[in-house]
């Protein structure tokens, strides 16, 4: 299949591409796989704002801790448009929210994940039970 066709057969990708959404196309079975896009934007004096978009994965984790490592100003996250992620992702903004980076305008199941995520780690592993 030929992207041209695939762009009028699917007219969402049309529309993903003008708003600069990030695409890979896989050649085996023309899949479409969503990728991360990160945008940095300073808020306010002491804040600078790590805007995601996209799939947040495994593989982008790293990635975002580096940028939040080196970040001199306060960090905070927004996942408002994140439509996907991972265990590890997940895992990911738990810590970051304990660390004092705070994740802000995620869907309702995203914020449920992470306060789930966030609940399960606090409890005590069998071995320390008494």
């Amino acid at each position: 299949m030929r992207i041209n066709t695939l762009l009028l057969t699917y007219p969402f990708l049309n529309q993903c591409l003008m708003n600069g959404m990030q695409l890979a196309l896989s050649l085996s079975g023309c899949l479409l796989d969503a990728m991360l896009r990160i945008s940095k934007f300073q808020t306010g004096d002491d804040t600078v704002e790590f805007a995601l978009s996209g799939r947040f994965q495994f593989e982008h984790v790293n990635e975002l801790r580096g940028l939040i490592g080196k970040e001199e100003l306060k960090v905070v996250l927004d996942l408002r448009e994140v439509n996907l992620l991972d265990r590890e992702a997940v895992e990911f903004l738990v810590a970051c929210e304990r660390d004092g980076v705070p994740v802000r305008n995620c869907s309702p199941y995203i914020r449920e994940w992470i306060t789930r995520e966030a609940s399960r780690q606090n409890l005590p592993s069998l071995g320390e039970e008494g």
